[in-house]
């Protein structure tokens, strides 16, 4: 995503993101927020060649 650009809704995704980081910094919200990415998932296991 282009934060420069504009969204469907007429403002920049930057400007959402930050607006929601914000509303619920103020609110104390609890979020959860799972990164999955395939480096993450690999295990390495002592001796194991690949």
């Amino acid at each position: 995503l282009d934060p420069a650009a504009p969204s469907r809704g007429g403002e920049r995704p930057r400007t959402l993101v930050l607006e929601g980081v914000r509303r619920c910094l103020q609110q104390q919200c609890e979020q959860t927020v799972r990164i999955l990415h395939a480096k993450v998932a690999q295990k390495s296991y002592g001796n194991e060649k690949r």
